[in-house]
């Protein structure tokens, strides 16, 4: 059986990193994989040889009476269907753009049947994508009756509260022509069973996952490690509002980038002398990994005010960091008192004080229990096989 994943941009770029051991697993389990980026930019990374890129591009939209009587039936549920969600409904106060969209995606949707048909014989490969995104519109709108069409969803692609105009386009037929969708957390796939309760068995839970390490933690260290886009969402300039306040000797290791970047580069200058900092920039997830294995570092700390699952918690979890973070999203299945101290979402200065100060105590045979924990519930090896059978079986 071959496989088509839909991205938003990987192999290409420098997103979707937890993708990177997940493409290993599913190439050993279909013949091919075909992978169908949504952007593709200049850099890109190594995948298996089973492995083929295609780069599609949707023309303007046009034959707009085709369009129309082709799809005429499929057009109408469609419209139907979000006129009886309560969520979707508000999209049709916007009648003409609604339309105007609901055209576009019809028609892209045509572009790619035109395509796969043109390239390929086979109608029963299976269909992933990757985000509940506009690729899953599309490919509802086309998939054959025999063919199975599944979704991961992970935090800004299903949650309402980090969506600016209140719905997500489309999505009541979406759920009707998929198998399956697949959320990175219980929180999420409780989320969803509240707002699409007539598609909750269609709702499931399959966390990603990491390659288990053997390194461990140091107790006796004194770095602080954070990993994550310097953007509003990741809130990190608190971290610093919280670091300025301590007395201890604490050296502070950031990795990642973004617009905010600069921003946290001038607020660290607020920083006392009993504080340290590297802000690292982009790394490839590979040389962050490497960065782990090769220096001595106490635990990870993460304030974002919106999550799914951090994959960036699991990687610190395997090499034995207890963490400190905010209780949103799906975070509370993976920081508990065994694993190290949540914080509520609007938390104070003290409290968070106080949790650094609690995780970087944590002894070395708690770091071995917090690595076990990570191997036992966010092993890439286990997660990402269990998934790719139970897909091929849908």
């Amino acid at each position: 059986m071959n496989l088509f994943l839909f991205t938003k941009s990987f192999p290409f770029g420098k997103g979707e990193t937890f993708l990177e051991s997940e493409i290993n697993v599913l190439s050993n389990n279909f013949k091919e994989v075909h992978i169908f980026p949504w952007d593709r930019e200049l850099i890109q990374r190594k995948i298996p040889s089973n492995c083929i890129i295609h780069s599609l591009t949707f023309n303007e939209t046009k034959g707009l009476k085709s369009i129309i009587i082709n799809n005429l039936f499929l057009l109408v549920r469609t419209i139907l269907l979000d006129i009886k969600s309560n969520i979707n409904r508000k999209a049709l106060l916007r009648p003409k753009a609604y339309f105007n969209d609901l055209i576009r995606a019809l028609f892209e949707g045509q572009e790619l049947k035109r395509y796969i048909n043109k390239n390929f014989n086979d109608t029963n490969a299976l269909l992933y994508t990757y985000w509940f995104s506009h690729w899953t519109v599309l490919l509802s709108f086309i998939k054959e009756k025999n063919q199975s069409l599944v979704t991961r969803s992970h935090g800004y692609d299903f949650n309402l509260e980090r969506n600016n105009i209140g719905y997500f386009p489309f999505r009541p037929i979406a759920y009707k022509k998929i198998s399956c969708n697949y959320n990175v957390s219980s929180f999420g796939s409780n989320y969803l069973k509240r707002i699409h309760h007539s598609e909750k068995e269609k709702i499931r839970v399959s966390y990603l996952g990491v390659q288990n390490q053997s390194i461990l933690s140091k107790h006796r260290s004194n770095v602080l490690v954070s990993c994550s886009n310097v953007i509003s969402l990741k809130r990190n300039a608190l971290i610093v509002d919280v670091l300025k306040e301590m007395t201890e000797e604490i050296h502070w290791v950031h990795f990642g980038e973004g617009e905010l970047l600069n921003d946290l580069k001038i607020k660290c200058k607020e920083l006392p002398s009993n504080i340290k900092v590297t802000l690292k920039g982009h790394l490839k997830n590979s040389e962050i990994i490497e960065w782990y294995k090769n220096n001595e570092y106490n635990s990870f700390i993460h304030l974002s005010e919106s999550e799914g699952l951090p994959v960036s918690m699991m990687e610190a979890q395997s090499f034995g960091m207890p963490i400190i973070a905010c209780k949103v999203g799906g975070v509370g299945e993976i920081v508990n008192e065994v694993t190290g101290y949540l914080l509520p979402k609007n938390f104070t200065i003290d409290e968070a004080i106080n949790g650094i100060k609690k995780v970087m105590k944590f002894s070395q045979e708690k770091r071995i229990n917090i690595q076990k924990e990570q191997q036992k519930t966010f092993s890439a090896e286990k997660n990402f096989n269990d998934f790719a059978i139970e897909i091929k079986k849908i």
